[in-house]
């Protein structure tokens, strides 16, 4: 029956991904982003910062994974082992989530093909084998999906209470599903046919998520006096896919190639000249730009991040058909099937494994069309609106930040269960109406 088949399922992704972390289990500890140092910090010294002895407050990465590092830990350093198996925790429970959200959606007989593959996606294989946060973030995808599809169900402003909560999860471990959250309030206006129980829902869900969020919000007053809700990060990112460099780099180089180290060196050089009390206008990537000396370290974190939007802003304006290409690569990036190259001497077996990913995408990507064709008179109704807004939200984000194809993993799911309708037999099902409980 089907629970075998969840079971069965489960097992899989178990053997799999613990195959995965345990072949790369010396990754593990890899962290690019500084999430695993963000977490020691606060483990020793409990204090949310950057630094390797004395942590120095910090707004630069959401708080949520982090958080997680920092209680999962055995003693005061992260290990492969906790990484590895909160990891592979979280990846059994969206699989579950996976296969009882294609239920909701009822595809009964999708279900375990939905789960499966998210069960072995290689995104999401390779992302669980280091410090990041795709791993979290695809499992609060799901989560909200599901708290969405149950508020389909039933039209209680709990349930729209405790999707915001979920929703705001999301927030504090990635930024942009804010974007997420302000485009399925505004869905919940729209289509919800009771002036009363409209607001009334759209008010909780909203107060679910600033719930969450506030305590992140006001820690950052109180250190920052500044009501940073998010990071201070997003300038840097901004700038990253838009600058002199990077814009140079799609002119001259082949399609497709990535930086080279030289490149990346040069755009950290401009970083570094970049003075936040002084012009956004300056090109900072000027060979004739020098450092002022001691320009920026009477400047705070926030200040610099606003000062990256502000020459982000400027290169985007100066440039304006670069910025558009840029956009396009960012958008392919995203969602292109084939990853990238990021070994300059990359073995034969490196690129056939690639391709082999490539046609694991490409069909399911012929799948997911499929279904979208379909569900072409219900695709903009619940339940399948919200994964839609998910799909909108992350390909308008990056198409002005920076953007790799790990960026699209917590729409993997969404995909799966598109695929799982193909197969099911039934893509034009939806969740049951809801009922006609009084909000």
């Amino acid at each position: 029956n089907l629970d075998r088949k969840l079971l069965a399922v489960l097992l899989l992704g178990l053997l799999v991904r613990g195959a995965v972390l345990w072949q790369y289990r010396d990754t593990l500890t890899r962290d690019d982003d500084n999430y695993g140092e963000i977490a020691t910090n606060l483990r020793q010294q409990s204090i949310f910062g950057l630094g390797q002895d004395v942590a120095i407050p910090t707004a630069f990465r959401p708080p949520l994974y982090p958080i997680l590092l920092a209680g999962s830990m055995i003693g005061d350093e992260i290990s492969p082992w906790q990484v590895g198996t909160l990891h592979l925790l979280l990846g059994l429970l969206t699989i579950l989530l996976v296969y009882q959200l294609a239920q909701q959606y009822g595809l009964s007989r999708g279900a375990p093909l939905a789960a499966l593959l998210v069960a072995v996606d290689p995104i999401l294989l390779y992302q669980s084998t280091r410090i990041m946060t795709e791993t979290l973030a695809t499992l609060l995808a799901v989560a909200s999906l599901y708290a969405l599809s149950r508020l389909n169900q039933k039209h209680h402003w709990t349930t729209a209470l405790i999707s915001g909560g979920i929703l705001g999860l999301s927030i504090l471990c990635r930024p942009t599903f804010l974007v997420w959250l302000l485009l399925c309030l505004l869905a919940l206006v729209i289509l919800e046919p009771k002036s009363r129980q409209r607001w009334q829902l759209a008010s909780a869900l909203l107060a679910g998520a600033v719930l969450v969020i506030s305590p992140w919000t006001i820690r950052n007053m109180i250190q920052f006096q500044r009501p940073i809700a998010l990071t201070t990060h997003g300038g840097y990112t901004l700038l990253l896919g838009n600058n002199p460099v990077f814009y140079q780099h799609l002119q001259q180089q082949p399609w497709g190639s990535v930086w080279e180290p030289a490149e990346v060196d040069r755009f950290k050089q401009g970083l570094n000249k970049m003075d936040p009390n002084g012009d956004p206008t300056k090109n900072y990537w000027s060979p004739s730009m020098v450092t002022e000396p001691n320009s920026s370290q009477s400047t705070t974190e926030y200040e610099r991040d606003r000062f990256a939007y502000r020459v982000a802003r400027h290169q985007m304006s100066q440039q304006p058909r670069m910025l558009v290409v840029a956009s396009l690569v960012k958008i392919g990036r995203l969602w292109s099937p084939l990853p990238h190259q990021v070994d300059p001497t990359e073995s034969t077996k490196g690129r056939w494994l690639r391709y082999l990913i490539a046609s694991w995408y490409a069909a399911s990507y012929l799948l997911a069309l499929v279904s979208l064709y379909h569900l072409r008179g219900t695709i903009i109704g619940r339940p399948w609106l919200w994964g839609l807004l998910l799909v909108i939200t992350l390909t308008a984000v990056h198409t002005l930040f920076w953007s790799n194809i790990r960026m699209r993993a917590p729409l993997v799911p969404w995909i799966a269960l598109l695929v799982g309708a193909s197969c099911s037999g039934r893509p034009t099902a939806s969740v049951q109406e809801p009922s006609s409980e009084a909000s």
